[in-house]
């Protein structure tokens, strides 16, 4: 196995041995699609040139948003600064989730004519647990809509955010590396904070939501 190839595992593991080939499953849970050996090789080290250059896009979009925040913020510490760099990185990995998506998925579209050669495997279903106590069990998480999603993403970017500038603000007089390091832990802390209280209070959290994306 070659470098490239090592770089697509990802898109390797929808893949399963199958008679003389492979079957094609997207995200190794829809129908088996038969492919061929050649066609599975073919796919996997497309997706390797794909993961480099990806990597590669990456690392010059947040270069550009670097630059285009400097730009608008040349003191490098003000709040404007980190909400627009923020914003900037939460769009560079947005699109870049969806583009890889796009690539994961090639083979179910150039496949789709073909017979499956056995149904999509089902989903499991995680039976509720009781609590410590003999307490009723916690009911399951309520479907949550686009919107929901949209906004109680930007309610933690914003907390996380303003968490992360307060802390820095704090004690930038005294270490910048220091600073960065508070900002950080503020920031992350706070979001976490949220998912708790989410998940306690709304039974729905960002975390699972994001986690049940396929």
């Amino acid at each position: 196995m070659g470098f490239i190839s090592i770089l697509g595992t990802f898109m390797a593991m929808q893949f399963e041995p199958h008679a003389d080939g492979y079957a094609y499953r997207v995200n190794g849970k829809g129908a088996a699609l038969p492919v061929t050996t050649a066609e599975r090789d073919r796919y996997v080290r497309r997706a390797g040139w794909s993961f480099l250059f990806h990597t590669a896009a990456f690392m010059l979009c947040v270069v550009a948003a670097a630059m285009v925040t400097a730009a608008w913020f040349p003191e490098g510490d003000e709040a404007g600064g980190f909400v627009l760099m923020g914003g900037l990185l939460i769009l560079i990995v947005f699109a870049l989730y969806r583009s890889l998506r796009w690539g994961m998925r090639a083979p179910a579209r150039d496949f789709a004519d073909r017979t499956p050669v056995s149904p999509a495997r089902p989903q499991p279903r995680r039976a509720p647990q009781r609590p410590a106590g003999g307490a009723a069990p916690r009911p399951p998480a309520r479907p949550a809509g686009c919107l929901f999603l949209i906004g109680f993403a930007l309610v933690e970017l914003i907390a996380g955010i303003g968490a992360a500038v307060l802390a820095y603000n704090a004690l930038i007089g005294r270490n910048q590396g220091t600073a960065l390091l508070a900002g950080l832990i503020a920031g992350l802390g706070v979001v976490l904070l949220i998912e708790w209280w989410s998940g306690r209070r709304v039974l729905t959290r960002l975390f699972d939501i994001l986690s049940e994306i396929p």
